[in-house]
């Protein structure tokens, strides 16, 4: 297997002794000097500004994550180029990286991580701004990519894997990666990023080869709304989803012992499953009716294609409550295409009176815009 291991060339004059300094060209800003003058740290900035993109077919285009807390991992990487043994498709970027957890459960950084759940809040435009700068290590030993989620939580490492628990149901989560493609300068050097060598380089020659975060939403939006073949007759009174994931973890990144390819990253392992209610003022009990036709919305995980789901709706008869108080359909739905990770479905819920309930043909909907969206 042929795979490019990431030590720049140009760290020989650092270990020796030396430092560079290139002629800045006039009227470049001193905030640049750093691409100049190698005595100079290079800082992590992303190329996201002003606005950090929703890379989602069901987005707007251009939306704005604005004052939203993410957690931030700098973590190494090894390319390794296509067409070596076991890459026949496009070039990979594989995790090589280790760390661990002390006795109190904190993480440790270890060899090769540079970020650990970094927490940031982006800017009004979206922006991703440290609260105190953050630099590339001059040691060029590493190069790193970056993981981010959203919104940020406390972060275990467990079995390789850096993990965030989520209860589902109620919050939006996105989760984004970036990695550098190798970079060849007019002198035929190639360097492979991200850190200070790659950024300084590409900087000087008026590129831009930072690292861009381009968030995807990994849950699936469902929007319930009621319709009524006897309006004023009938009330529902509690709605709920039966025995999908509640709670997960969410691998944000691997190491290269569990996650040799990074291709399981982003994704949710499940923890609990259990009904999932639709709420109102917190509260699972909800007077839904034909003046207030709105159930709620429930932030659940994908579904495939035709695979069912499950819905239990309790309806009361207002005109004879207590002779008939309550009645409870668990009802099947799904969709041809499946239940899409950053969509949102409109799908109606019928009261047919005595007869029972059915829920109705679900449609993609414009998913609401980030803000509007709870998050912890």
């Amino acid at each position: 297997m042929r795979k490019a291991f990431i030590i720049s060339l140009s760290a020989l004059a650092v270990l020796s002794g030396c430092s560079k300094v290139q002629e800045q060209p006039a009227g470049q800003a001193y905030d640049d000097a750093w691409k100049y003058d190698e005595s100079l740290p290079v800082p992590i900035i992303f190329s996201n500004g002003p606005e950090v993109s929703v890379d989602v077919k069901a987005m707007y285009e251009g939306n704005v994550m604005k004052n939203l807390p993410v957690g931030i991992f700098a973590l190494a990487t090894e390319y390794e180029e296509s067409g070596s043994p076991g890459n026949t498709g496009d070039d990979k970027h594989l995790p090589l990286w280790n760390t661990s957890l002390s006795q109190d459960g904190s993480i440790i950084p270890g060899e090769g991580v540079l970020m650990s759940n970094t927490r940031v809040v982006t800017g009004e435009n979206g922006e991703i701004e440290f609260s105190e700068p953050q630099y590339y290590p001059f040691d060029r030993t590493y190069a790193y990519s970056f993981y981010s989620y959203c919104p940020h939580h406390k972060v275990t490492y467990e079995d390789g894997w850096y993990k965030a628990a989520y209860s589902v149901g109620y919050d939006d989560i996105m989760w984004a990666e970036s990695h550098a493609e190798p970079y060849t300068d007019s002198d035929g050097t190639v360097f492979y990023g991200y850190n200070s060598d790659y950024i300084r380089a590409t900087g000087k020659n008026g590129e831009d080869h930072l690292p861009s975060l381009n968030y995807e939403h990994l849950l699936t939006g469902l929007n319930f709304t009621a319709e009524f073949d006897a309006p004023g007759e009938f009330t529902i009174v509690n709605f709920y989803l039966d025995s999908l994931p509640t709670k997960v973890a969410l691998r944000i990144a691997g190491n290269s012992s569990v996650d040799p390819d990074g291709s399981e990253a982003g994704t949710f392992e499940v923890l609990k499953r259990e009904r999932l209610y639709i709420l109102k003022d917190g509260k699972a009990d909800i007077e839904v009716d034909s003046s207030s036709p709105e159930i709620g919305t429930l932030m659940v995980l994908p579904a495939g294609p035709g695979e069912e789901l499950y819905a239990t709706v309790v309806v009361r008869d207002n005109a004879n409550p207590n002779h008939w108080t309550y009645r409870s359909e668990r009802i099947p739905f799904s969709h041809d295409e499946g239940f899409k990770a950053g969509e949102r479905y409109k799908i109606t819920v019928k009261v047919l009176g005595r007869e029972g309930v059915k829920i109705l043909n679900s449609g993609l909907t414009d998913w609401k815009d980030w803000e509007e969206l709870e998050t912890e």
